[in-house]
């Protein structure tokens, strides 16, 4: 009983293994494929940034963050939001200290009905122009490269999807934060179909159109997942984003035990909530 057990944890473990290699070469053949995808089309984008400082690693952090989306390389008009829940926030005054007239601070007003990053993420929403056809998320711990903006919005400027995701890639400071980055490489480097991928809100691109028929707003309102509420919605109206492969946001980490545990425990608990499907695919993987 024993052996055959073994052998079939064994066999199940082989398999996994042997479509995590076609799955990452899949990838990378498709990374290859998308750098020729065109995109001459360059309307302008309101880039939404929530963010709240705890402490002096997670400011250095952010100004890194500031310096990265002053860098963007995009042929067209766009401008940041960065939106904060206090203005005696430490990130507010790094946010005036860049003196980059493209990133404009905002206090966001409380809404008790919703977590501080979507009720920070709904002010820069509501300040969108007009003229500003494709709406960006983006995290205040990342570090985005120069291309990030024009790779994140080829795929809608160029009309293969109105909404697109990107995803983080890690990079660990210290050895928790190293196990976390090689069990994640699996994920950043797999095949994405486009009806079972879901959305990174470090990483969204969304048309203005898009987002008012999903009503955004309303999403966002009353949830505490921001990626996973719009994706859940979008799902319902059958409209899928496309995930560009190439698009992989560093994204400096390191973590103690109790943030690694709570970290985890909350991606689970959101996932169980959003998309249940995915759940029980990673927990069967996991096991």
């Amino acid at each position: 009983m024993m052996a055959a057990i073994f052998y079939g944890l064994s066999l199940a473990w082989l398999l996994l293994s042997t479509l995590s290699l076609y799955s990452a070469l899949v990838w990378l053949r498709g990374v290859r494929n998308e750098l020729d995808t065109p995109g001459n089309h360059t309307p302008d984008i309101i880039v939404l940034l929530p963010v709240r400082i705890n402490d002096r690693e997670q400011l250095e952090l952010f100004r890194d963050c500031l310096k990265a989306l002053s860098q963007q390389n995009y042929p067209g008009h766009w401008r940041a939001i960065v939106a904060f829940a206090r203005q005696d926030d430490p990130g507010f005054q790094a946010v005036v200290d860049r003196n980059d007239r493209r990133l404009e601070p905002v206090v966001a007003p409380t809404i008790p009905s919703t977590a501080e990053k979507l009720s920070n993420l709904l002010a820069g929403y509501a300040m969108r122009k007009e003229s500003e056809g494709i709406i960006v998320t983006l995290d205040a711990d990342t570090a985005p490269q120069p291309t990030w903006l024009t790779d994140l919005t080829r795929p809608v400027r160029s009309g293969l999807a109105r909404m697109s995701s990107g995803y983080r890639w890690i990079v660990p400071s210290g050895f928790l934060a190293r196990l976390v980055s090689l069990s994640d490489r699996g994920v950043a480097t797999m095949m994405r179909p486009r009806k079972f991928n879901l959305l990174w809100g470090g990483s969204i691109a969304i048309t203005a159109e898009l987002a008012e028929e999903l009503d955004l707003q309303s999403v966002w309102t009353e949830s505490v997942s921001d990626d996973l509420s719009l994706w859940q919605r979008a799902r319902e109206l059958s409209e899928f984003a496309w995930t560009p492969l190439h698009v992989l946001v560093p994204s400096p980490t390191r973590y103690a035990w109790n943030g690694l545990v709570e970290f985890a425990r909350r991606q689970h608990v959101l996932l169980r909530m959003h998309a249940p499907f995915h759940w029980w695919v990673l927990g069967i993987s996991l096991l």
